[in-house]
């Protein structure tokens, strides 16, 4: 395993753990509260100067706990630093958004950098990428601007890489310099089994997905089994293997896929109103 972006990864997937772990494990609501927040949130967003004039799209919705929060300070995460525990992180296509709901607040915004159009074609020309033509990785730029945060999460990157970009597929993530189209280093993960989902949606409660691509997957092992705990309750070894999937409408499963058992499906219901704390709920024995 390359040490230059292992750091990278571990940090992604620790905020989207903290994040997962709310969407698995927070509190929910009715369909009906969900509908109502979200056009509240357009009405509300639409008001704002920074929104005037484009076009809407619901973004993915997910509310902030202390926890989540803690952990993008341990890792300079400059981008949570006004948040506070109760605001909302609201992605968008273009943009991520922080939001304070009962102060009609926005916090934070965070516009994604445009890439190259061809950048995917030139990365999937080289030898033994060919297999990731048809997805969608995610893509982050090193720039002056988010150098310093980067420095402190990976082993090696400085001002020689600005300007190079780091790719994150499913079970590989890649440092890629675009301009001399050169894999410059990469590192690979296990592989999902190819008939995951498939497994997944033939039970009854998931056939509704059967063509929907999942937002986010996660497995659980050994070496992030430490990191998990500290987001999910009841989580022990008896989990190690199971996968964490959440799904674009913020439905979060965790399924043994060994035994085809899915353990917990839940979805969260973002709620505008002040969160009261609830015991979490535990993965099924």
């Amino acid at each position: 395993m390359n040490k230059k972006i292992t750091n990278l990864v571990f940090v992604n997937i620790i905020l989207s753990i903290g994040i997962l772990g709310y969407l698995m494990f927070g509190q929910q609501g009715t369909t009906s509260t969900q509908g109502d927040f979200m056009n509240s949130l357009k009405t509300n967003l639409q008001a704002h100067e920074e929104f005037q004039g484009s076009g809407w799209e619901y973004p993915r919705v997910t509310m902030l706990t202390s926890g989540i929060l803690t952990t993008a300070k341990q890792n300079n995460l400059e981008f949570y630093n006004t948040a506070k525990d109760g605001d909302y992180l609201l992605e968008f296509t273009g943009a991520s958004v922080i939001y304070n709901y009962n102060d009609d607040e926005i916090i934070n915004i965070r516009a994604f950098e445009t890439v190259p159009q061809d950048l995917l074609l030139k990365l999937i020309a080289h030898e033994g990428l060919e297999n990731y033509a048809n997805q969608q990785p995610n893509i982050i730029e090193i720039t002056s601007q988010n150098l310093e945060n980067l420095k402190q999460q990976i082993n090696g990157i400085d001002e020689t890489q600005i300007g190079n970009y780091i790719v994150s597929y499913q079970d590989l993530v890649l440092l890629y310099d675009y301009m001399q189209d050169t894999v410059l280093d990469s590192i690979r993960f296990e592989a999902v089994p190819q008939d995951l989902l498939l497994k997944l949606t033939a039970h009854d409660e998931m056939q509704a997905y059967k063509e929907v691509d999942p937002f986010n997957m996660v497995i659980v092992k050994q070496d992030n089994l430490q990191a998990l705990q500290q987001q999910i309750g009841g989580l022990d070894e008896t989990h190690i293997g199971a996968f964490i999937i959440s799904y674009p409408d913020n439905r979060v499963v965790m399924y043994d896929y060994v035994n085809d058992a899915i353990l917990v499906n839940n979805v969260l219901q973002p709620v505008p109103s002040e969160v009261q704390e609830e015991a979490p709920t535990q993965p099924n024995e």
